[in-house]
C-alpha cells in the first residue's frame, strides 16, 4: 500500500540536529508515511546517523549523492516519492507528533492542493523559542479554503519556504513544479508557483513546526559565496508567471512590491565584497526587470519606495557613506542615552541614600516610641486620661 505522506528531508552536516528531526517524523501520529532522507553528500557522520535509522525503520529511505545543493536533493527524493501529498522537512528543524496527521486530515477533508501550518522558531544560539512568521493572517481570506490567486498581496502573505506545507502529489505532477538546483534561495521559485497556481489552499491556524534559526554552518548564513541566487530566483518565478498567462497588472504589482522587500532585505543583510556586487546589479539591472516604477503609490510600504529611490540615484559608495553616518549619529544618540541614564542612576544612587536614613530615623523613633510604651508615667497617664478603646488602638497600630 502507498503511504499517506512522503517526507522529503535533504540533509548536510547536520550530526548535531538530524536525530531530534527524524525522531519527530518518525513519532509521528500518522503511522502511513515514507520518511526520503536525502544527503548531499555530507563529511560528518550525517550519513552513518541516518543508516542507522534506515536499519530500525522500514519507513526510512536513504539516498546518498554528490554534493550538489538542497534544491538538487529536494528533487531526487521527489523522483522517489510514492505517497499521496508530500512535505520537505528541514533537517535542523522539529515538529509536533500531530502534524502530519492533521495536515493530511485537513487535506482530505478539503480535497486542498496545499496546506500551511503554523510555526514558531527557535533560536540554536540563545535555546529560546519565539513567534514564527509564517503567514500574515490578516491577509488570508477567511474561508477555510481558497484560491492562491484571491490572496490580496500573495508573496507578502505567506513565506516561500516548503516545510510548513504539504502538497498534492498529483497537483505537483500536473503542473511539472521543481525545485530550482542552486546553492541559496532554492525555494521561493517552487512555493510561490505553487501557491500562485494552486486552486484549493488551506491554513490550520496552529503551531505545529519549530524552525530552527541562527545555525552556524547553515547555508542561509553564508549567502555571500551565493549572492545572485536570490535574483536568479525572483527572475525564474515571473518567467513562470508569464508563461501560465497569469501575469496580469495586479499580479505585476505583487510581485513587484515583493521583489523590492525580497532585494532590500538581501541588500541589508550581505556583507562585502558580495553587498557591492548586489547594490550595482540591483541599481543597473534588475529594478527595471523587476518593474519597479518611479510611483509611490504603487508600493504598499512607502519606506521601501524611498530606499528604491535612493539606490536608483546613488552609488554603492554613497551609501556606505550614508549608512555610516547613520550609524554614527545612531552610535551618538545611544551614548548620550546612555550619559543620560547614568546619571538619573546617580541621582537615584542619592535617593537610595535618603531613604537609607529615613529608614534608619524610622527604626530610631519606633524603638524610642516603644520605650514610653513600656514607661510608667506612659501608663499611668493612660489609666489616668482614660483613653477610648478606637485610638488606643489606632496609636497601637501606629
Amino acid at each position: 500500500m502507498s503511504p499517506k505522506v512522503s517526507v522529503i528531508i535533504p540533509t548536510f552536516n547536520v550530526e548535531k540536529y538530524i536525530k531530534k528531526c527524524v525522531d519527530s517524523v518518525l513519532k509521528q501520529t500518522l503511522k502511513e508515511i515514507e520518511v526520503i532522507c536525502v544527503d548531499d553528500g555530507s563529511t560528518d557522520s550525517t550519513l552513518k546517523i541516518l543508516r542507522e535509522y534506515e536499519k530500525k525503520d522500514k519507513r526510512v529511505k536513504v539516498i546518498f549523492q554528490k554534493n550538489i545543493n538542497a534544491g538538487a536533493a529536494r528533487n531526487n527524493g521527489l523522483e522517489h516519492a510514492s505517497g499521496k501529498y508530500v512535505t520537505f522537512l528541514d533537517a535542523d528543524d522539529f515538529f509536533e507528533k500531530e502534524m502530519l496527521a492533521k495536515m493530511f486530515e485537513r487535506a482530505e477533508e478539503t480535497k486542498a492542493e496545499i496546506i500551511v501550518v503554523d510555526s514558531d522558531v527557535f533560536d540554536d544560539e540563545k535555546g529560546t523559542y519565539a513567534d514564527g512568521w509564517p503567514f500574515v493572517k490578516k491577509m488570508i481570506p477567511r474561508t477555510k479554503v481558497f484560491a492562491g490567486e484571491k490572496v490580496d498581496k500573495l508573496f507578502l502573505a505567506f513565506v516561500g519556504w516548503p516545510w510548513d506545507k504539504m502538497f498534492s502529489m498529483d497537483f505537483l505532477r500536473a503542473n511539472k513544479l521543481k525545485f530550482q538546483e542552486q546553492r541559496s534561495t532554492n525555494d521561493l521559485y517552487f512555493v510561490y508557483a505553487a501557491l500562485v497556481k494552486a486552486k484549493r489552499i488551506s491554513v490550520i491556524y496552529e503551531v505545529l513546526a519549530y524552525h530552527r534559526i541562527n545555525v552556524k554552518n547553515s547555508i542561509s548564513m553564508t549567502r555571500e559565496e551565493s549572492w545572485d541566487c536570490a535574483h536568479a530566483a525572483l527572475a525564474k518565478l515571473r518567467e513562470q508567471l508569464v508563461q501560465w498567462g497569469m501575469f496580469g497588472k495586479k499580479m505585476q504589482q505583487d510581485f513587484a512590491n515583493y521583489a523590492l522587500h525580497h532585494s532590500l532585505w538581501h541588500l541589508e543583510t550581505l556583507k562585502k565584497p558580495a553587498q557591492q556586487k548586489f547594490y550595482d546589479a540591483f541599481r543597473k539591472e534588475w529594478t527595471t526587470e523587476y518593474g519597479l516604477i518611479d510611483k509611490k503609490d504603487y508600493y504598499y510600504d512607502k519606506n521601501e519606495f524611498e530606499k528604491l529611490e535612493y539606490i536608483k540615484s546613488n552609488s554603492y559608495v554613497d551609501y556606505l557613506y550614508d549608512l555610516m553616518t547613520k550609524y554614527k549619529a545612531e552610535r551618538a544618540f545611544e551614548w548620550n542615552r546612555a550619559e543620560g541614564l547614568a546619571k538619573e542612576a546617580m541621582k537615584v544612587g542619592g535617593l537610595e541614600e535618603d531613604v537609607k536614613k529615613l529608614k534608619q530615623q524610622n527604626e530610631d523613633l519606633n524603638t524610642a516610641l516603644e520605650e514610653i510604651r513600656e514607661s510608667k508615667s506612659y501608663k499611668i497617664g493612660l489609666a489616668v486620661t482614660n483613653v477610648p478603646r478606637k485610638i488606643r488602638s489606632a496609636i497601637s497600630r501606629d
